[in-house]
């Protein structure tokens, strides 16, 4: 998959600019930054019970047919990978924030299978159109494959979410969900039956930019499988939401090198309680780490005190959720505030350190040197006190990456050079 940008209106979301757009892990979220401070959406699958999930990845290519109406044509093109997802699975989308709220078009394509026969006995006067059009790139069809096929709407997907309702994507809005800074908005696919083949697209914009013309698209494939199982953390019941489990304490992690840059800051953090893994013998070091995980870590590395007050500030965190005794420190020490916690959001860069800088009693620093730090930000001075304290020294050439999202592997380590090097 590649990140697109392009300024103009709702149409820029033609098949032609963006068929080249392919899968990429969820876990993995690259730095997303783009110009003019803009921070664009990053997703994250979510299981049945809510929990983030991260669900098995086929990387093999498989070919999409489309069916344009328009233009009354039929062409095809390969795509590089897909999730393979249960149907009670869904999807979060988090605005990132830092800058404004923004607006979200979020639209679903449902494949219908097809061999070549069936093509062919279908789309023939359009696919000899289409050859007529491009007789070097002609049509060709093969045997022995398996067709995704699609009719291309006037907006380009089947399905729109219009305020939580699927509707017809042929009805070209745009604006359809606004989404406020460090907010999210959770769907499931329409329709989700076994083997199931869908194209996810979504389209943030944020009037407010610079450039208010700017949007930033994502796309990707999922497919609808029951023996779908998530690599997310295993988890234990607490009342009406779950906590990442605890296992007992293993020698070594099989997913952890000795020789790994962060083995050093797993072994501190599992001594020092901040948490032992992900399973049995596995610590999960690429996954991503959400703000409840990391006010749960900070919490534990700060010795786990109980917050003076029980009253609850925050909307979104339950009475039973497994990170509420964090979360209500964290709002008493001043790390988080706001009527909303947000805690399946994924944690950045800047984020840690702002953290890891309040708790330090947020000195007053210098802007840092780094070319994606705008002086005014809110992080700045945070990431002044982070580098000056040795707990990050950037991501090279100048650059800091403030909206990285941040593993599990980056956040240990980040807490073993700010709590480790004092004990």
């Amino acid at each position: 998959m590649k990140k697109r940008l392009r300024s103009a209106c709702c149409r820029l979301l033609s098949a032609a600019l963006l068929a080249g757009l392919m899968c990429t892990p969820a876990a993995a979220v690259p730095d997303l930054t783009l110009e003019d401070g803009i921070k664009p959406i990053a997703y994250q699958f979510l299981d049945a019970d809510g929990q983030s999930a991260d669900y098995p990845s086929v990387e093999e290519s498989f070919h999409v047919g489309v069916n344009y109406v328009k233009s009354g044509t039929f062409n095809t093109y390969p795509v590089e990978g897909y999730y393979t997802i249960p149907a009670d699975a869904s999807l979060t989308l988090f605005n990132q924030g830092g800058v404004q709220d923004c607006y979200l078009t979020i639209s679903v394509v449902s494949f219908e299978e097809m061999d070549k026969a069936q093509i062919e006995a279908k789309y023939a006067r359009k696919i000899e159109k289409q050859n007529s059009l491009t007789p070097d790139e002609p049509v060709e069809l093969e045997e022995e494959l398996t067709y995704y096929v699609y009719s291309e709407t006037d907006w380009g997907g089947k399905y729109l979410l219009d305020d939580g309702t699927w509707v017809n994507g042929a009805s070209n809005p745009q604006n359809i969900l606004k989404v406020e800074e460090r907010g999210s908005h959770t769907f499931s696919l329409p329709d989700a039956a076994e083997g199931q083949m869908y194209r996810v697209d979504f389209q943030a914009h944020y009037p407010k930019s610079k450039k208010p013309d700017y949007y930033y698209f994502w796309r990707f494939y999922v497919k609808i499988d029951s023996q779908a199982q998530s690599g997310s953390e295993s988890t234990e019941e607490s009342g009406g939401q779950t906590e990442p489990q605890e296992p007992e304490q293993p020698a070594a992690f099989s997913d952890v090198a000795a020789n790994a840059w962060y083995a050093k800051s797993v072994a501190w953090a599992v001594e020092q309680g901040v948490t032992s893994g992900t399973g049995s013998n596995t610590f999960s070091p690429k996954k991503t780490c959400t703000t409840a995980e990391i006010l749960t870590f900070l919490w534990r590395a700060a010795g786990s005190p109980q917050p003076t007050t029980t009253d609850n500030p925050f909307s979104d965190v339950a009475k039973d959720a497994w990170y509420r005794t964090p979360a209500l420190w964290a709002y008493e020490q001043g790390l988080v505030s706001g009527p909303q916690l947000s805690g399946d959001t994924p944690c950045t860069r800047a984020n840690t350190m702002v953290f890891l800088w309040k708790l330090a009693g947020a000195p007053e620093m210098d802007a840092p040197a780094f070319s994606d730090v705008d002086p005014d930000a809110d992080y700045a001075q945070a990431v002044a006190w982070a580098v000056q304290e040795g707990i990050t020294s950037g991501t090279g050439e100048a650059a800091f990456s403030p909206e990285a999202i941040c593993d599990r592997s980056q956040i240990v380590t980040f807490l073993y050079q700010n709590f480790g090097k004092t004990e």
